[in-house]
């Protein structure tokens, strides 16, 4: 399955000439795309994604310069993937789950069918 097809095309060079020409536009167009990307998911997970999007929105605020900013997602990021409540955790967590001994349950018994004779097809000759 070829998952290309669902994702929307993203020119990040007419994204930086539109930063650099007309950053209101673009703060705009960036809000829009977010706001988009956020109404397609599930609507049980949109507040929290909203909450996100809020948190991230206030590092860029807050930071010092772009790369500060970069530096506090990408740190954000990570803690997420491995913190104690983190991904890497669940993970771990569900991998090490014991499974269901299932040596108590009943066996299905294989009945026994006959085979019927080949269906033989006409050759060319025929």
């Amino acid at each position: 399955m070829d998952t290309t097809e669902n994702r929307p095309t993203f020119d990040f060079d007419a994204w930086a000439r539109l930063a650099r020409k007309n950053p209101q536009a673009f703060e705009l167009e960036r809000k829009l795309l977010i706001e988009r990307a956020i109404m397609r998911a599930p609507a049980e997970k949109q507040q929290r994604l909203r909450c996100l999007q809020w948190k991230l929105d206030q590092i860029r605020n807050l930071a010092s310069t772009p790369m500060a900013a970069c530096l506090q997602i990408n740190r954000l990021l990570w803690e997420n993937i491995t913190s104690e409540h983190g991904l890497l955790h669940c993970l771990q967590r569900l991998q090490s789950v014991k499974q269901p001994d299932n040596s108590n349950q009943t066996m299905a018994k294989i009945l026994p069918f006959q085979c019927r004779a080949p269906v033989r097809l006409p050759t060319a000759d025929e």
